[in-house]
């Protein structure tokens, strides 16, 4: 079946056969999207603690403009089907039309549209997917929504934890804790679950056992000196003092001396001097991006979210 072409109709149809799995894809954002089995009864388990969080009940109403071919939206039916309440599906598009409901479940390309329509007839929102820029997060906050920035992985069947935007912290849904490994990387127990335990590749700084700031993921780290750089934390910084939402990311560039240095890469030549002025402004010289890299074009996933390529993979047009 092609993506983005489910209904609930044809999900209920799945939830409600003999077998005790539904197939899943993971949205690729950290490798290859792959097929996966979610146990029914664990979706059951994390939809409960979903409903049971933003007090979705029998009178309640969903509303997703996600695809149901990715688990942001097939957990979304599956916490309307165990509740007993209704569930408005809208195609995934960039442009939402919002409308009351106790849940709302978006993907930060969405939050401009939904901004733009907010009433506080939405009780609750729920992002998902990608980090929110500041910009968008000030925005949500001084309009006083009731939004919530989601940490999960397919595998959980969504999100084991929530943080509140203007928040710093994330914090575990009932029944979840955390501990970090030898790499400083976020394990999740999830004991109400089958899978037991997930050993992610996002390094935190775990607060307690129901509560991390997330830092980066460890495939991404830049070790410069012996100094590890996390490009995710160099990103935040520079959009913080960015006047415009600008596409770019921060990569690792091979270096002599320190062995790798951080880099900017985008593929808007019309922002080379704004994201110069950013780096600027970042005080530690270990941190702050050597320049700016202009490439033909940068790749998207499935999620909108930009692929990190390494600088070898991407056709480079010139250096700042």
């Amino acid at each position: 079946m092609g993506h983005g072409s489910m209904t609930f109709e044809e999900f209920r149809q799945q939830w409600e056969d003999s077998r005790d799995f539904i197939i899943a894809h993971t949205s690729g954002s950290t490798g290859v999207p792959k097929e996966i089995r979610l146990l029914k009864g664990d979706m059951v388990a994390s939809a409960k603690a979903t409903n049971r969080f933003f007090g979705i009940g029998h009178n309640s109403s969903l509303l997703c403009p996600l695809s149901l071919d990715y688990i942001a939206g097939k957990m979304m039916a599956v916490r309307a089907i165990i509740a007993g309440c209704e569930v408005k599906f809208q195609p995934p598009s960039r442009q939402i039309e919002v409308r009351r409901c106790d849940l709302l479940a978006i993907v930060p390309v969405q939050c401009e549209s939904f901004l733009q329509q907010y009433t506080p007839d939405v009780k609750a929102v729920i992002i998902g997917g990608a980090r929110l820029s500041p910009t968008v997060s000030t925005r949500l906050i001084e309009m006083g929504v009731n939004a919530y920035e989601t940490y999960g992985m397919t595998e959980t069947c969504s999100h084991v934890a929530l943080k509140k935007v203007g928040t710093q912290y994330f914090e575990a849904m009932p029944g979840v804790t955390f501990t970090t490994d030898s790499r400083g990387c976020l394990v999740v127990n999830v004991p109400g679950m089958s899978i037991r335990h997930v050993v992610t590749n996002d390094i935190v700084d775990l607060v307690s056992s129901t509560k991390f700031d997330w830092i980066g993921r460890a495939d991404f780290v830049i070790n410069s000196g012996a100094v590890k750089v996390h490009p995710e934390q160099i990103e935040a910084q520079m959009r913080a003092t960015l006047d415009r939402d600008v596409p770019f990311y921060v990569t690792a560039r091979e270096d002599f001396r320190w062995g790798q240095r951080p880099i900017v890469v985008t593929d808007d030549r019309d922002a080379v001097e704004s994201l110069t002025r950013a780096i600027c402004a970042i005080d530690d010289k270990v941190k702050r991006p050597d320049g700016v890299v202009t490439v033909r074009t940068l790749m998207y996933g499935d999620n909108s979210k930009i692929k990190r390529l390494p600088l070898s993979e991407l056709e480079v047009i010139q250096t700042y």
